[in-house]
Formats: structure tokens, C-alpha cells, sequence
């Protein structure tokens, strides 16, 4: 009810505005220049705040987002509920993308840690903060921070590899990515990732093996099928191509895109033998 009231306001408002800026021009003869910018202004605004009002994060509860992240989560706080709430409000402006208000918010509970549960929860989503944000840096600092206090596990290490990975330092994201896989061999981002990092260095064998035992343990990791259809499509491999094209927009990838990919890497590997 309360969001109803708050759209008509905001709407009124906006009509308001532009009612005001045309009877300026028409009725007062003012020049249309004038208070152009002054109405833009006001009008952005109020789109903004219509696009934040019904950002379908804003209306997740925190139990949302308890029962999304509760692999993470575990048993976090479990013994100070404010701190749970704090950090669970802190996890609901990182989905909003304000990163770096939802550091601020995860540093204010860094305190209140008690336990290795406290201390991975709120440095993860720290350096997930800081990742989203593209500071590659700071979330690298973080994660050797966890790993210094014994706080790391599979997904820190992977999520440390995936760092390197985009710095196209490869040798130490594949080392991070084969520890991960030590701590968990189930941890199908893993695989994915050490797929990648074949890939790129256009070893497409091992690629595909990485990438089929991610697809393995998660038959649904459309990154994994995605991957899969374009090396086999590099290959020439027609009937493998179809099978994880299929899987993939199966999986929900948009098939355009795959082609796109396709089409680029096949220019890539022309111009390679030209």
C-alpha cells in the first residue's frame, strides 16, 4: 500500500513538473532554455527514484536471501539475531549493486565476529563486494586476508583463481582452481574455470575434459554446456556442437549469444592462420 502512495506522489510530482516547465513557456513567454536543465534534473530523479522502488530487490525479504546464500551463510551470527539481521540487510544492498554501501555496512560487523562462521561470511561477501565493484585489488586483499586466518575454503580459492583469471595470470589461477578442487572435488565452478583458463590459451582438449566434469556434477551450468558448444564448434564437431547448444539454451543461455561467441572466436582462429 505504502509503495502504491509512494508511485502516485512520485508520478504527480513528475506531471507537475513538466506542467510547470510548459505553462512557463507558453503562458509567461519564457525562453525554453531556461529551466531546461533544472527539469531534466528533477525529472531523472524521479525516475530514479521509480526505478528504485520497484527493484524487485528492494521487495525480497531478508529470509530471501537467508535461504539463497544459506551454503554460505551456515550458522553465521547464529547467536547475536541483530548481527544476523545486520549482515542479512548488508547481503540485500550487495543484490541491490550499492557494493560499496554494503561494505560499509559488512565492515561495521567485522567487530562482532566470534567465530570462523562470523568472519567467512562477512569477509566473502566483502570481497564479493569489492569483485562486483571491479577493485580487483581490494577483493584480492580480502581473500589472502581469509586465507592468512585459516577462514578460506573451496569457493574462496576458486573465487581467487577466477581473479587471476581475468588478469590472464594463468598459472595462478590454475593453482588456485586445482587447490579449490583439493578442498572440494565437487565444486563444479572450479572445473568451469579451469576450462576457461584452457581455453583461453586455446588448448581445447583439456578445456572440454574440465568442462564436462563441471557439466557432470552440475548438469545444469549453462557457462559449462556454453563453453562446450563453441569449442566443439571451433572443432567442427557438428553433432557434439547440437548436443550442448541444446543444453545450454536448455539451461536458460540465450542462443544469440553463443553464435555471437562462435562467430568471434572463429574469426579469431582465421585471422591466427592468415
Amino acid at each position: 500500500m505504502k509503495r502504491t502512495i509512494f508511485l502516485i506522489i512520485i508520478i504527480l510530482l513528475m506531471v507537475l513538473i513538466v506542467g510547470l516547465y510548459v505553462y512557463d513557456i507558453v503562458i509567461k513567454d519564457v525562453s525554453p532554455t531556461k529551466n531546461l536543465f533544472r527539469t531534466i534534473c528533477i525529472l531523472l530523479a524521479g525516475m530514479s527514484s521509480l526505478v528504485k522502488l520497484y527493484n524487485p530487490n528492494n521487495k525480497r525479504s531478508l529470509q530471501f536471501y537467508q535461504l539463497r546464500y544459506a551454503d554460505i551463510l551456515g550458522n553465521a551470527f547464529a547467536d547475536q539475531p541483530g548481527c544476523q539481521k545486520r549482515l542479512l540487510k548488508a547481503i540485500r544492498t550487495y543484490n541491490q549493486n550499492a557494493f560499496m554501501r554494503a561494505v560499509k555496512q559488512l565492515e561495521r560487523l567485522k567487530p562482532h565476529c566470534q567465530n570462523r562462521k562470523d568472519h567467512y561470511a562477512v569477509h566473502l561477501f566483502i570481497a564479493l563486494c569489492y569483485t562486483d565493484a571491479r577493485l580487483s585489488d581490494q577483493a584480492e586483499t580480502v581473500y589472502k586476508y581469509m586465507i592468512s586466518k585459516n577462514y578460506a575454503d573451496s569457493l574462496v580459492y576458486s573465487n581467487l583463481g577466477h581473479l587471476k583469471l581475468s588478469r590472464g595470470k594463468y598459472n595462478e589461477a590454475i593453482s588456485n582452481f586445482e587447490y579449490a578442487l583439493s578442498l572440494d572435488p565437487e565444486n563444479a565452478h572450479a572445473y568451469h574455470n579451469l576450462a576457461t583458463v584452457y581455453f583461453n590459451v586455446n588448448d581445447l582438449e583439456t578445456a572440454a575434459e574440465y568442462a564436462q566434469k563441471a557439466l557432470e556434477i552440475n548438469g545444469k551450468m549453462r557457462e559449462a554446456s556454453t563453453l562446450l558448444a563453441i569449442i566443439y564448434a571451433l572443432k567442427d564437431e557438428r553433432v557434439s556442437y547440437e548436443k550442448y547448444f541444446h543444453i545450454a539454451v536448455s539451461a536458460g543461455q540465450n542462443p544469440d549469444e553463443i553464435k555471437r561467441a562462435i562467430s568471434y572466436y572463429q574469426g579469431m582462429q582465421e585471422n591466427i592462420i592468415a
